[in-house]
């Protein structure tokens, strides 16, 4: 009798109703692929050209640094145990080979679409909503949880005129005096101080274009003020 059965006998032994996990190492192997899909799906990014994975960090409540992901984890443990459950099923009632292979496929295509999802490209089309240009070039890019007012994601990137007018008309933006959305976030790039063009902003999505440099600064929350909250409740 090998380790391995000795283990699981004594876990069934233990728990009976463990047995509808098994195999144990396909269910093992769900919790590990299903930790790094949430990590990447949920991830914050701290990006600019050159970093590792892109910029992306542990999903964490950045005025502390509150590791939200790690405090989740035990929730996404049981989580994880329940979509172990019909690829546990497959393998017991036909083949081990098809539950480990019904496994690779899902996870495969999860991981992909998370990676894509998480990336500053898909940060920035989350944000603004709109296809850039071709050739825009992302220049920094910063997304965070506010642990209890949604994500907060901010960014400077290459544009033209003709995008920034494409924005302000599909968010319905106003002229603004009022541009203070990039400035609680040390390191991270401000508007600069002598501002060649306007502030446009609605109650998610704040932008900037500066024209000298050719360059749109954007500020996109998933939640709007308190005081704004009604209207998006109806």
């Amino acid at each position: 009798m090998t380790s391995q059965n000795t283990v699981a006998d004594w876990i069934l032994e233990k728990y009976p109703e463990s047995k509808f996990l098994q195999p144990f190492s396909l269910t093992v192997a769900v919790l590990l692929l299903f930790f790094v899909w949430t990590w990447i799906d949920g991830s914050s990014i701290n990006y600019e050209p050159g970093r590792f994975a892109d910029g992306r960090t542990t999903a964490e409540w950045i005025r502390y640094g509150f590791p939200i992901y790690i405090l989740g984890s035990p929730i996404l443990v049981g989580i994880g145990l329940l979509m172990a459950l019909p690829f546990a099923w497959i393998a017991r009632k036909t083949h081990s080979l098809l539950g480990w292979l019904a496994v690779l496929l899902v996870f495969i295509a999860l991981i992909l679409h998370a990676w894509e999802r998480s990336s500053p490209e898909g940060r920035m089309l989350n944000a603004l909503k709109l296809p850039p240009p071709p050739d825009t070039q992302i220049l920094r890019l910063l997304k965070y949880d506010s642990f209890s007012d949604g994500t907060t994601t901010q960014g400077v990137c290459t544009t033209t005129p003709e995008y920034v007018d494409a924005l302000i008309t599909k968010h319905q933006l106003k002229t603004t005096e009022h541009a203070a959305a990039m400035a609680h976030l040390p390191g991270f790039p401000r508007y600069p101080e002598d501002r060649h063009g306007s502030v446009y902003r609605n109650s998610l999505l704040e932008i900037y274009h500066d024209q000298q440099q050719g360059q749109l600064y954007f500020s996109y929350v998933t939640l709007p003020p308190p005081n704004e909250r009604e209207k998006y409740r109806k």
